[in-house]
């Protein structure tokens, strides 16, 4: 800023002011730093996470979340309906019912095995978990929420409950023989 005399055109002084950010440049570096560190821990477990700003209805999908579903970060965009339109439609109201009762507090956290669809069109399961984050007058502000992909262990399951179908039914012929070909 420049100082003048009272003719208001010969300029006398001026102002120059300086701030240090050398604070605030520390904070950003350890930010980025605790960021990074939490990419590694989910990518080395195979976990992708949402970060959903609630006031705005902004979503940040982790790429290991889109990486689940085989999309690339550019795909999806950061809105919550990239998640709730990929919900299986017989899992879509229960977990939205489930979302519902811990934003309002009604549940202390989230937890759910629903499908969503794979952008080759099949369905995976996953397993979801989340936390609500409340501002100091108990308004939910935040809801972090973390995905496994159990689709393998789903499977599984699947065929060890065929296989007992099998087993009880061959139990209960008196004389049988299985042929395989």
């Amino acid at each position: 800023q420049t100082l003048y005399h009272q003719d208001k055109t010969t300029p006398y002084a001026r102002i120059i002011s300086f701030c240090d950010v050398t604070a605030q440049a520390q904070l950003e570096n350890t930010l980025q730093q605790h960021k990074q560190n939490l990419d590694f821990i989910t990518q080395s477990k195979g976990e992708g996470l949402i970060d959903w700003t609630l006031h705005t209805n902004h979503v940040h999908y982790s790429s290991q979340w889109q990486t689940l579903l085989g999309y690339t970060p550019a795909e999806l965009g950061h809105h919550i309906n990239a998640w709730h339109s990929r919900i299986h439609p017989t899992d879509h109201p229960q977990v939205i019912k489930d979302l519902k009762n811990c934003l309002d507090g009604l549940t202390p956290s989230y937890h759910k095995t629903h499908r969503l669809q794979h952008k080759d069109g099949s369905y995976h399961w996953l397993q979801s978990q989340g936390t609500v984050q409340r501002d100091n007058k108990g308004q939910p502000y935040r809801f972090l929420i973390s995905f496994t992909d159990i689709t393998e262990h789903k499977r599984l399951e699947q065929t060890l409950v065929t296989s007992k179908k099998y087993e009880q039914l061959l139990a209960a012929l008196p004389d049988a023989l299985l042929l395989i070909d």
